[in-house]
This record gives structure tokens, C-alpha cells and sequence, in this order.
């Protein structure tokens, strides 16, 4: 007499499971690169695979809509897409646009601030424009230093 083969319980399983889960993703999102759906997958996996097909969607929309910011925004785009493989396309469009607007408004900001903007520039040396317009803000906010006579 022979017994039923039983599949196996535990990690096995789990992993029998996890597999089949990335390789249905990876037919589903052939144009999402492994990066972005294993990077879902860790993120939001838990939920479901709803979630990591939006996901997935979101990064590849972000990323291209990267790869269409005009040339003068690519120095900005290049460093907030340094640690793209950690934190993913979404933010690093984030933070893409919040420097490009910050960027923006400093241009438009009076002359006489110039000396404030070179010294935040300074101090937030590679860390984007959104850090410098914060500080020139805050530094503006406070008002002149008082005068010691």
C-alpha cells in the first residue's frame, strides 16, 4: 500500500510560493526591470499582489517620466537617482521635482539675498536645491542678526 505524497509545510512552501509570485510578476511587468518588481515585492509584498502591481506601474512611470525632464534638469535628476535601486523611481521623481521647483523659485528670489543663497548653497553642499531654499527661507524667516554696539 502506497500513502499520498503530501506537500511540504514550512519555508518550503513559503518558498514554492514566493517563486510563483515572481514569475507571475515578471509576465505581468515585462517592462518593469527585476529591480523595481524585487524592490515591490520587499516593500509592499504583504499586501498583496495588487499592491506590488501598482507598484511596479508607479516606478516604471516614474522612470520615464525622468528620462523626459529637459537637459538643464538632469544634473538634478542624476543625483536623486544615485540610490534608485534602494529607494526606488517614485522617489527619486519626488525629489527630482522638489529640487527643480526649489531651483525655480531661488532664481526668482531679489538680488540682495545672493550672499544667503551662496552660503545655504554651501552648507548643503551635494545634498539638492530643496535644502538650500529651506535655508535661505528659515534664514530670512529669522531677520537680520541684531546689531551689537
Amino acid at each position: 500500500m502506497t500513502m499520498a505524497k503530501r506537500l511540504p509545510a514550512g519555508p518550503l512552501r513559503i518558498d514554492r510560493v514566493l517563486f510563483g509570485i515572481v514569475l507571475l510578476l515578471a509576465f505581468c511587468f515585462a517592462r518593469a526591470d527585476s529591480g523595481s518588481i524585487a524592490r515591490c515585492i520587499h516593500d509592499v509584498g504583504e499586501f498583496g499582489n495588487e499592491m506590488v502591481q501598482m507598484c511596479a506601474n508607479e516606478d516604471v512611470a516614474a522612470e520615464k517620466a525622468l528620462a523626459a525632464y529637459p537637459e538643464n534638469t538632469k544634473p538634478i535628476v542624476a543625483r536623486c537617482t544615485r540610490n534608485v535601486e534602494q529607494t526606488g523611481w517614485v522617489i527619486a521623481k519626488r525629489c527630482a521635482d522638489r529640487d527643480i521647483a526649489a531651483a525655480d523659485a531661488l532664481v526668482g528670489y531679489p538680488q540682495e539675498h545672493a550672499p544667503l543663497i551662496r552660503k545655504c548653497a554651501e552648507e548643503a553642499g551635494d545634498r539638492g536645491q530643496a535644502r538650500v531654499k529651506a535655508c535661505v527661507d528659515r534664514e530670512i524667516a529669522a531677520g537680520p542678526a541684531p546689531r551689537r554696539d
